[in-house]
């Protein structure tokens, strides 16, 4: 593959240049230093200096020393592609072009061998902006270096808008994660240990899946401002669909004296628990998961069912043991709550109280938790609206648009929550969705409409009792079962840590060898690294094993820890360096936790 590029390389360049012109999206013309360059067709601007282009690949490629991951949108000629191969072989590359013929005909231009030398190389050629992020998530989105020339880019603006616009929400979506990783890791291992067995032991939402009548309607209860108006209504709104509450609204659904169909409760905070605390709902089904605060689990209902937890702890864990179903999450529990009604097969859902938004600067429903403390913590000196001031500005807040084109403050995560519901809706396209609420930020999507249109339908007693009764079709499961399953997940645990073990130590031990050659340093950590994700995918366990790797703010703490000298090595020495410090924070990680677990046996 590669004799035949450099050979076509070779003819092309003894070619006159006024014959050169071999494709109709570019024209070769030779620049000031006797390099090529090219011409847009179409927009005649040049990809390239006109003067030196490799001078300026260099000049570009000089800002990415301190990333792991090179992405380059378009390319033209190659010559930013290809120095960077030879100046850092051993970061990963993603090469980003939507029309393959342009990357073919940069193959014929430049010598592209050593990009093709690099270890980890992904070409993507033709993908959707969906691909791209799906093989984007093997990296760190906070680790990377985008290379995008407005003139190579310009044959696909729309394209290459698409891809940087999910980029960047992956982006904000990844800090959101490792600063919730970091804030609430701990928690989540502690709760999920904890609640192992409880959750075992419980009926999951399985029977529910995909087995509503086409008839029956959902309403998602949310928590926002916007709920009050609803509120009269909720009764009669019971009477005519499948009643799902959020956690945050129930005490302003007991108000009304309605218990809901469904309370859905997956936050594993405290004060997710404070919600339902001083509450009780004996006709209720209780939805939650095993990272919430073990107290949840004594919540006085008619039933509690686990569906798949959102953290990988107790996923792997179910891996062992039994399916559960699951319930994807937006980061709201709303979002939540609108896949459990997709889940169980609704062909319409009507949602009141999903605001999105602080209207009149109010961030819940009157008598919600976190009203009620806002109300109790603040003095005459500093107002309730003040107390309420710095949740409004936490998350960077922005202006958006409701249902009647009016102005609304929200945030970066609330417009995250309405992006999440906006592809979901997308995805299941069959799914009929209204809001009540058309002081909202407006969801694509999402319809707006009036409360009459879910009051006009017909009572439906007989259909709603027998869907609500479906979990008593499923066994429990029995202690000498989960006695099993807890034996594995030890076992396990203990092999993956010894793997990890060595890892850092092999790795501590090519610090030491600095006669080795970078190709074999690299090799070696590339082998110990498959070493152990192979083990982890072979035992289910590799997106937990993710979880407990360290965040690069943890990281980069850990390797300073081991290595103090770590900032005067060399950049394959820091690599090695940061390596051994990610499989010894995994270590003590895995062996924290087999500690724990010892309260199961």
């Amino acid at each position: 593959m590669f004799n035949k590029q450099i050979q076509f390389y070779t003819e092309f360049q003894d070619t006159p240049l006024e014959n050169q012109n071999l494709y109709p999206f570019w024209k070769i013309v030779p620049a000031k230093s006797g390099e090529l360059t090219a011409i847009d067709s179409q927009t005649e601007q040049k990809l390239h200096s006109g003067y030196a282009p490799k001078k300026e690949a260099q000049n570009l490629i000089s800002t990415a020393q301190n990333d792991e991951t090179l992405i380059f949108e378009a390319f033209g000629l190659g010559y930013s592609v290809v120095l960077a191969s030879e100046i850092f072989p051993f970061k990963n590359f993603v090469i980003i072009e939507p029309e393959p013929s342009r990357f073919f005909a940069s193959l014929c231009i430049t010598d592209w061998e050593n990009v093709f030398k690099i270890q980890n190389l992904t070409l993507a050629l033709s993908c959707t902006p969906e691909q791209i992020i799906t093989l984007l998530n093997q990296f760190s989105f906070r680790a990377i270096k985008i290379f995008s020339v407005k003139s190579q880019i310009s044959h696909a603006e729309q394209y290459f808008s698409a891809v940087d616009t999910l980029i960047k929400r992956n982006i904000e979506k990844q800090k959101i994660n490792e600063a919730t990783l970091e804030r609430f890791g701990e928690l989540w291992i502690s709760n999920s240990l904890k609640n192992l067995k409880t959750s075992f032991l419980c009926r999951s939402i399985l029977p529910y899946k995909n087995s509503a009548e086409e008839k029956i309607p959902f309403t998602i209860i949310a928590a926002g401002p916007s709920l009050q108006k609803i509120l009269p209504f909720l009764a009669e709104i019971k009477k005519r669909s499948v009643l799902v509450c959020v956690d945050t609204a129930l005490k302003a659904c007991l108000y009304q004296n309605v218990e809901p169909d469904f309370i859905i409760l997956t936050d594993p905070q405290y004060w997710a628990f404070r919600h339902i605390s001083d509450l009780k709902s004996e006709s209720s089904i209780l939805i939650t998961e095993a990272s919430v605060v073990p107290q949840v689990f004594r919540f006085k209902c008619k039933e509690i069912l686990v569906c798949k937890s959102n953290f990988f702890l107790e996923q792997y864990f179910e891996n062992l043991s039994f399916q559960k179903g699951t319930l994807e999450s937006g980061g709201s529990v709303a979002s939540t709550a609108w896949n459990f009604c997709e889940f169980s097969g609704a062909k319409e859902i009507f949602i009141s109280g999903l605001d999105l938004s602080f209207p009149q600067k109010n961030t819940h429903i009157k008598g919600s938790q976190f009203e009620q403390k806002i109300h109790t913590e603040s003095l005459k000196i500093a107002s309730a609206q003040t107390k309420s001031l710095p949740l409004l500005f936490s998350a960077n807040t922005q202006i958006g648009f409701d249902y009647n084109g009016k102005k609304v403050l929200t945030d970066n995560r609330m417009k995250m929550f309405a992006w999440w519901f906006e592809s979901r809706l997308q995805k299941f396209p069959e799914i009929k969705t209204f809001t009540h609420s058309k002081e909202s930020l407006t969801i694509p999507g999402i319809i707006p409409c009036e409360i009459c249109d879910i009051l006009s339908k017909n009572e439906i007693p007989q259909e709603k009792s027998r869907f609500l009764s479906l979990y008593k079709t499923e066994q429990k499961h029995s202690e000498q079962e989960f006695s099993a399953a807890v034996k594995i997940f030890n076992s396990e645990l203990e092999e993956l840590k010894k793997i990890a073990e060595k890892n850092a130590l092999e790795s501590k031990k090519l610090i030491l060898q600095n006669a080795l050659p970078d190709e074999e340093i690299f090799q070696t950590l590339q082998n110990l690294e498959n070493s152990f994700l192979t083990v982890a995918a072979q035992k289910k366990s590799l997106d937990f094993m993710k979880v407990l790797f360290p965040t690069e703010k943890l990281l980069k703490q850990k390797t300073e820890q081991l290595f103090p000298e770590s900032e005067n090595f060399s950049p394959l020495k820091k690599k090695t360096a940061s390596f051994s410090a990610k499989y010894d924070f995994l270590a003590e990680k895995i062996s924290n936790i087999l500690k724990k677990s010892e309260i199961l046996n």
